[in-house]
Formats: structure tokens, C-alpha cells, sequence
């Protein structure tokens, strides 16, 4: 969301992996001392899943969401990404258009209202 709209806080970061790359990314997350928090959440009418990990640190936690797809459409959205200069690097992004197509699959309260603020300012 803060790539294309109005940075706002969030507890979660979302991560898009292909299917192929899912178990090398949870091997990579367990190396980093996330731990698999929940079971997988599938997506009604699609092929994504969303796998959640949480990492503690003290009395803080990081919350990181590995979502993996083997469809047409999810694969689109990965080959569509854009790429951002940032700090060290380049961050691939998923487009503003695509965004608002991985929101409707998961459709929660603050997936309709980012819809809106993202198609507001296309």
C-alpha cells in the first residue's frame, strides 16, 4: 500500500512468493527465527494461500505473511511487479492494479476501504 498510496501503519508485511520458492522462503524465515503461527489460510476461488509467521523480539513481534500461488493470474501478478529505489536496493512491487486485485481475493474490512483509496487516485 505505501508504494502507491498514502503510507499508513500496519502490524503486517505481506510478501508474494511463487509456489516454486515457497518452502526455500519459510527454510529462509525459520533461519531468522520466525515461526509458523497459524495453519495456511487458502483464498476462496483461487489458488493463493497465505502462510503467517511471527518473529519475537522482547516484548515486540514482527508479523510477516508469506503468500504463495501456482495459477495463471498469481503468476501475472509476480511477472507484473514494478521495482522501487529503496535504501540499500531495489524492492519489487506488485502494481497499483494488481494490488487492488490480491484485496478483493482477501476482501477484508481494510482490504474494501484500501480498494476505494486506491482506485480513487488512478
Amino acid at each position: 500500500m505505501s508504494f502507491h498510496e498514502e503510507p499508513r501503519f500496519t502490524e503486517v508485511i505481506d510478501i508474494l512468493v511463487s509456489h516454486e520458492h515457497l518452502e526455500k522462503s519459510k527454510k529462509l524465515l525459520d533461519n531468522l527465527r520466525f515461526f509458523s503461527s497459524t495453519d495456511p489460510h487458502p483464498f476462496l476461488d483461487t489458488s493463493l494461500v497465505l502462510y503467517r509467521f511471527v518473529k519475537t523480539v522482547d516484548n515486540d513481534y514482527l508479523v510477516l505473511d508469506l503468500m504463495a500461488g501456482n495459477d495463471k493470474k498469481f503468476e501475472d501478478i509476480l511477472k507484473n511487479r514494478i521495482y522501487f529505489e529503496w535504501q540499500k536496493g531495489h524492492l519489487a512491487v506488485v502494481s497499483r492494479e494488481d494490488l487492488i486485485q490480491l484485496k478483493k481475493m482477501r476482501s477484508s474490512d481494510q482490504d474494501k476501504v484500501d480498494i476505494k483509496h486506491l482506485q480513487n487516485d488512478e
